[in-house]
């Protein structure tokens, strides 16, 4: 039932006063689309670009070239790291990033530090900007981009906080043919016409409750960056879903946006053995080879392969429960409580029963060609167990032989049959 208008820009197209006139609610999820503007000198002159813009351009325009040019790219986040390679994959001879950061204070993801460097991309640790010029002092065509930078001494202050600092007497210059400006992201906000305007947090982001994430104006919610600040997309789904349960209880609903994936049913408690578990190494994807990949704009990294994914999924989905719990409890018992109603979990089956007493030493192991009957008259003939565990098994003469084996190994004697000692233990 959902309707998507697409080619439609609010604030062009149509308006946001429209939209809260003829509409119960609005959400906003804008994103922070547009590159963050910085007081640099020079940063307006022909030759510099801007990060996100510069993607985005690239994204629709496959012609755009940097056919044999010299590129520096400022910034040590992902967007810049992204810019660099892509210029690379534009035909960039040469392409530089400049940072603030130190190589182990980079935002940037490492591996994609790594491949970046792998593709040839050089990465200038700790210098920061003073200005952008032209090489002659003129924007005439064909002239190259001057970068004045000054060496960076710390980008953190004693607080943890962004507060970088410089020796302005170290000084340094680098010529290029395009610049590309990755220092930061912020929200485009033209497309906000309402009178009441929205409040702003200290970083140029939308204020928003960050239970129902509405904002300060009524029936009007937003989420995502654009109210976070650069974050990951499972936390602008988790800001949407917030924002679904208060819009809906803002219209009159419940506010429940539990999803409903079919009946649940119960497993057992135990996971089974894992020969060799702890050793099972995470599944590698296949990278492709950098004089490969920079030569277009293919994946990088495939996606794995059919029994890559069940492998994974075969040692993912039990290493928590085997390896990484802290302060866990102990495992579940196996034993079940011997009592009338956990007769009815066993099947009726041929099978091997153990009965455990109270101390949950097993002192009888037997081979029955139906468990629940059997338990069912153990019971009825006032057997003394205080827990059992069942293993349906239809050679169960075979494992029963085993079980009594592994008891003789641990406790060197035969388990006792009972209160019976002549009782047939086979």
């Amino acid at each position: 039932g959902v309707k998507i208008r697409t080619n439609t820009k609010v604030g062009v197209d149509i308006t946001l006063s429209s939209l809260k006139e003829n509409y119960d609610s609005v959400f906003i999820a804008a994103g922070l689309s547009k590159s963050r503007d910085v007081p640099i000198p020079g940063s307006d002159i022909g030759c510099v670009l801007k990060g996100v813009e510069f993607l985005r351009d690239v994204a629709y325009n496959a012609d755009m070239k940097f056919d044999g040019e010299q590129v520096a790219v400022i910034g040590g986040g992902n967007v810049a790291i992204d810019a660099a390679r892509t210029a690379l994959r534009l035909g960039a001879a040469k392409v530089k990033v400049i940072c603030l950061e130190q190589r182990d204070e980079m935002p940037a993801y490492p591996q994609e530090i790594i491949e970046a460097e792998e593709e040839g991309v050089e990465i200038i640790n700790g210098w920061g900007i003073n200005e952008f010029s032209l090489s002659n002092g003129n924007q005439s065509h064909g002239n190259q981009c001057n970068i004045h930078i000054k060496k960076c001494t710390s980008v953190f202050d004693e607080n943890g906080g962004f507060n970088p600092a410089y020796d302005e007497e170290i000084n340094e210059s680098i010529l290029c043919d395009k610049v590309i400006l990755c220092i930061g992201q912020e929200a485009d906000f033209d497309f906000i016409d309402i009178g009441a305007p929205f409040e702003l947090s200290f970083n140029g982001v939308i204020e928003a409750d960050r239970a129902t994430m509405q904002t300060n104006v009524r029936g009007i919610y937003a989420g995502g960056d654009i109210v976070s600040g650069p974050a990951s997309a499972v936390e602008a789904v988790a800001s949407g879903r917030k924002a679904a349960a208060a819009i809906d209880k803002f219209l009159g609903g419940n506010g429940d946006m539990s999803l409903d994936y079919g009946k649940k049913k119960s497993g057992g408690q135990f996971i089974g053995k894992g020969n060799g578990f702890a050793y099972l190494s995470r599944e590698k994807a296949v990278v492709a080879e950098k004089d490969i990949r920079i030569n277009n704009f293919d994946l990088v990294e495939s996606t794995y392969t059919e029994e890559q994914a069940i492998r994974e999924a075969s040692r993912c989905l039990k290493c928590n429960l085997r390896l990484k719990i802290g302060n866990n409890p102990l495992p579940p018992e196996e034993f079940i409580k011997f009592a009338l109603p956990n007769f009815d979990l066993v099947p009726e089956e041929e099978g091997v029963l153990q009965l455990l007493n109270a101390g949950k030493e097993v002192y009888m192991i037997k081979g029955c060609a139906d468990m629940r009957a059997e338990l069912n008259e153990m019971y009825d003939d006032g057997s003394k167990a205080e827990y059992f565990t069942f293993e349906p098994d239809r050679m169960f003469t075979q494992r029963e032989s085993e079980l009594i084996q592994q008891y003789l190994q641990k406790y060197g004697k035969m388990p006792g049959g009972g209160d019976d000692d002549l009782d047939d233990l086979f």
